[in-house]
């Protein structure tokens, strides 16, 4: 176990270092998620500019799945159709799809870290 797992791990039995911990990462604001049937559930444009900015931030790490959410997202694309238009398997594509989305959740609850 190297000593990051072994921090965390302690800390999340600590009652205190949880409370931070959940501070950190939104303080219990609801968390907004891609869908898979694509419907976003945002209607106000600040909330699309976060997204905006999240999907920025997701290009520079994991650009294939950025591009999967565009292509998903903004272009109402099927997996199959990914796969497709971008040479990949449907398999690989889903997978993408999952840490895009995944990747994203967690980005949109801690919108101040860019």
């Amino acid at each position: 176990m190297d000593g990051s797992t072994h921090l965390t791990g302690s800390m999340a039995g600590d009652p205190i270092a949880r409370g931070c911990l959940a501070k950190k990462r939104g303080g219990g604001r609801p968390v907004e998620r891609l869908r898979d049937d694509l419907s976003a559930p945002w209607g106000d444009p600040a909330d699309l500019l976060a997204l905006d900015r999240a999907l920025a931030r997701l290009a520079r790490v994991h650009p294939r799945a950025a591009q999967v959410v565009e292509l998903r997202f903004f272009g109402g694309m099927t997996l199959q159709d990914v796969g497709a238009t971008l040479g990949l398997s449907r398999e690989t594509v889903k997978l993408d799809w999952r840490l895009a989305r995944a990747w994203l959740t967690d980005a949109l609850a801690r919108p101040d870290e860019a």
